[in-house]
């Protein structure tokens, strides 16, 4: 189209410059007419190939409409001259000459439109260009025929028009009507098409009302007339291609904005990657510094946090992609003129990205003009600033600035995630009354230094209990936050102190062998003697154990735990080192602390029972279940095996373990006899096997819980005594019974007695082997006073013979239990005098007597 548009103005231009010469069309028109008519072969092969393979008939009208408009060309490729060889050289009627120009203008039009208008695959109106052209030249075609046309079938041209001529002006007009119809369905490709066809249509239809009257010859009229043809269609073409031009502009523009876009996103992509990943304050300050630099990365920027304080700046993390001097730790004060300084003169935080002047005159030397800023938050706090420095401000861009900004605020969260990291982790790792280390860290601290020479210091304070029932709790607290600061202040640099428990504490000392483990342990004690307390100069005892890397830490601290319990013997206030009596009772700990974690992982545990009788008949009254480890001797102390699970903080989940196995074979035991299982407090007190669980084991096991007395042991001191009163009432509600196991040798048996009230007093075994002691039978005494005042009832442990036996008679004591009434033994393995009166070799008679004379006094 661009092409004809071309020719046709220079053919028009050569006219009017040699009016008087006639231009030959014979080189011209085989070309045109051969582009046409290859134009409406593929058209048309196009078309029918559509409606063939899509099985509609969508394609067919165009498809006929460009065999039609083939049939129309032919006619006057064969008649007008110069066209085929032998063919007229002179003459043309005026119809053929007409329908020829015609065709040149409407053929070629009506087959663009088509194209355009038409779905895939021969149309798809992309090219706003050839719409407009298309609508031009149709508009001319169908303009240009009217005058003829009807002058056609007026007569006017009554000598040349014949009925062909008639119909071929007629079929002529079918561009025009489809221009018209597309205006009427508003169906043009965009707005700039219809403006173009109706200002050729307004344009043509006045040159076409002029054309009667100019000779219709190769004159230089004819010539201007069709130079005035062809300029709307230029001027179209011309509008179009500035229009495109804008267009690929726009395009150009907004390829160049998703191109920022996506690299933007890319960056901040990364950068948040490689800060989340940060926890060290330091490392994501340079993080953020970094990717602030790669913001304009074809420019010598550089960025750096600032730390400002007081109109000051220091320069705590930078990057530069020049690669110039590093500015790292110096600090300047602002320049006079910087944006930063009026913005941050008077503390003032900045709160949003900004574009300011340089902040610093040798920054401004070293050819940075300018700094984009944007603020460093850490929660609330402002942590800093972020400056981009760059030569020119306008190598900062508003993406620029947002990056700039994005950076700022994943570094900010960065930074506060940091700090909710360490706080959380003080937390976790730092004892909140004294500031130490806690039990984790330093269980990790001694998983570091294994197998590396470490000294362990266990250290305890003296008296405190004394001071907190004394004084209060808060006198107590202000001992340990001394006996932390003497610790933080005596130990070497290096040196780790966690404060462990109530009043326990332990020093790690890597590198440390026995000459300077026992140096820091004795300058600690004589330190703590000068530190006042409110009953006077305070006192530790420590015990210390060193390795050559050749034992565990935790083993090391093990030896150093019994070696405090020397120095507690001797005295307190004392440092002392294990020996051999030490290491044998270090190692029966750690056997003992191996066969606990193995009973409680298999559940190798099982339950023998010691009869517990009534001395003046000798007939069974009950069974105490005690719990052994499979496959052990029967006389295993059951002492060290629970004192091991306390050490261990397992001794609930073995108290547990003990009751289950030991209600699983109660049901061989006569029906009504009372089974005395052992429970601690913390076990009695543990929410995870409440009365609940309870009321279950004894469904499963059939036993009545009216028939079951739980012995309360005094292996740990009781910290809830009200906590421990509401359980007791709860399971005596369901008709359990208690008994207070070892009174008289606990440290908190008036505080049990008070808050259980319990059925039975069992008497320890160490004051009936001191019967003989007046002391102890006194206290054996009180006991049997305080059970029959309270409505209890005592009995002796560990009668071991005649001579116990009598004396618990003597004193009262009507239930005795001990070897000498019975061992224990399995419930399948129980012999039958032990269901029925014993057989003793004392005189029931002389025991009866001993019993009723005592009760009578």
């Amino acid at each position: 189209m661009a092409s004809a548009l071309a020719l046709g103005c220079v053919l028009a231009l050569s006219a009017l410059l040699f009016p008087q010469r006639g231009v030959a069309l014979t080189w011209f028109v085989p070309v045109v007419d051969a582009l046409v008519i290859a134009t409406l072969v593929v058209a048309a092969t196009l078309g029918y190939a559509d409606a063939l393979s899509r099985r509609h008939s969508r394609a067919l009208p165009i498809a006929n409409a460009c065999l039609g408009s083939a049939v129309l060309w032919v006619s006057p490729m064969l008649t007008f001259p110069g066209v085929l060889p032998g063919g007229p050289a002179t003459t043309t009627p005026l119809g053929t000459g007409l329908a020829f120009h015609l065709a040149h203008i409407g053929t070629p039009a009506l087959v663009l439109w088509a194209l355009l208008q038409q779905g895939h695959p021969v149309s798809r109106p992309r090219r706003t260009v050839l719409g407009a052209g298309a609508a031009a030249a149709l508009g001319a075609g169908a303009i240009a025929a009217i005058p003829y046309t009807i002058g056609a079938w007026l007569g006017v041209h009554a000598t040349t028009a014949g009925v062909g001529d008639r119909i071929l002006f007629s079929v002529a007009l079918i561009p025009g009507l489809i221009a018209v119809q597309r205006i009427l369905a508003h169906s043009f490709p965009d707005e700039r098409s219809l403006g173009g066809t109706i200002a050729a249509l307004i344009f043509l239809t006045a040159e076409a009302l002029a054309a009667p009257w100019v000779e219709t010859t190769y004159s230089p009229a004819w010539y201007v007339l069709t130079m005035v043809r062809w300029l709307p269609a230029c001027a179209l073409l011309l509008g179009q291609l500035t229009l495109y031009r804008h267009s690929v502009a726009a395009e150009l523009d907004s390829r160049r904005a998703e191109n920022d876009r996506v690299r933007e996103l890319t960056l901040m992509q990364e950068a948040a990657e490689a800060l989340s990943v940060s926890l060290d304050r330091q490392a994501i300050l340079q993080t953020a510094a970094r990717y602030a630099a790669e913001i304009v990365p074809d420019v010598g920027a550089r960025a750096q946090i600032l730390e400002v304080r007081n109109g000051r700046c220091t320069v705590v993390a930078e990057h530069d992609n020049g690669g110039g001097a590093s500015r790292m730790g110096k600090t300047f004060r602002l320049a006079p003129t910087a944006t930063l300084r009026t913005l941050l003169g008077n503390g003032t935080a900045i709160s949003a990205p900004l574009i300011g002047t340089g902040y610093d005159a040798s920054m401004r030397k070293a050819g940075y003009a300018v700094a984009a800023y944007a603020p460093l938050r850490s929660g609330v706090l402002m942590a800093g600033v972020l400056a981009l420095c760059v030569p020119d401000e306008d190598v900062v861009s508003a993406a620029g600035v947002r990056m700039l900004s994005g950076v700022a605020h994943l570094a900010s969260l960065a930074l506060a995630n940091a700090d909710n990291y360490g706080r959380l982790q003080a937390i976790a790792t730092r004892d909140h009354l004294t500031g130490l280390a806690n039990r984790r860290e330093i269980d990790q601290r001694l998983e570091a230094v294994a197998g590396l020479p470490v000294a362990v210091l266990a250290i305890d304070v003296d008296n405190l209990k004394v001071i907190n029932d004394t004084y209060g709790h808060e006198a107590g607290d202000a001992t340990l936050r001394s006996v932390a600061d003497v610790l933080r202040d005596g130990l070497r640099e290096g040196d780790v102190a966690a404060r462990t428990g109530g009043d326990e504490f332990v020093a790690l000392l890597p590198g440390a062998g026995q000459a300077e483990a026992v140096a820091v342990a004795e300058r600690l004690c004589a330190v703590m003697q000068g530190v006042p307390t409110p009953n006077g100069l305070g006192s530790i005892s420590i015990g210390c154990a060193w390795t050559e890397g050749d034992e565990h830490p935790k083993s090391v601290w093990d030896a150093a735990d019994l070696a405090l319990y020397d120095a507690k013997r001797a005295g307190r206030n004392c440092v002392r080192f294990p020996d051999q009596a030490t290491s044998d009772a270090r190692t029966e700990i750690l056997q003992w602390d191996t066969l606990l974690e193995e009973m409680l992982l298999t559940r190798q545990v099982v339950a023998v029972f010691q009869p517990v009788v009534r001395l003046y008949d000798g007939a069974a009254f009950g069974y105490e279940a005690l719990a052994r480890p499979a496959n052990s001797d029967p006389d295993t102390s059951v002492e060290r095996l629970f004192a091991a699970a306390q050490r261990l903080g397992l001794s609930p989940h073995l108290d547990w373990l003990c009751r289950r196995v030991a209600l699983q074979p109660s049901n061989r035991l006569p029906a009504d006899t009372l089974l005395f299982l052992n429970v601690g407090v913390s076990a009695l007190l543990d929410p995870l096997h409440d009365i609940d669980q309870m009321m279950l084991l004894l469904r499963w096991s059939g036993r009545r819980a009216e028939d079951i007395v739980l012995e309360i042991t005094e292996r740990e001191a009781v910290r809830d005594v009200s906590r421990l009163e509401t359980v007791v009432a709860a399971y005596r509600a369901e008709g359990f019974r208690f008994a207070l196991d070892d009174v008289g040798e606990g440290h908190s048996t008036f505080e049990l007695l008070a808050a259980a009230a319990p059925e039975f007093i069992k008497i320890s075994s160490r004051l009936v082997r001191r019967h003989h002691v007046p002391a102890a039978r006194s206290v054996i005494r009180g006991i049997v006073a305080f059970a029959a005042a309270s409505g209890s009832e005592p009995i002796a442990e560990g009668i071991e013979g005649n001579e116990e036996l009598e004396a618990m008679a003597e004193l009262g004591v009507c239930l005795g239990q001990g070897y000498a009434l019975g061992r224990p033994v399995n419930a399948a393995d129980l012999p039958a005098e032990l269901l029925a009166p014993l057989t003793w070799r004392l005189s029931l008679r002389s025991v009866a007597g001993h019993l009723s004379s005592s009760l009578s006094a």
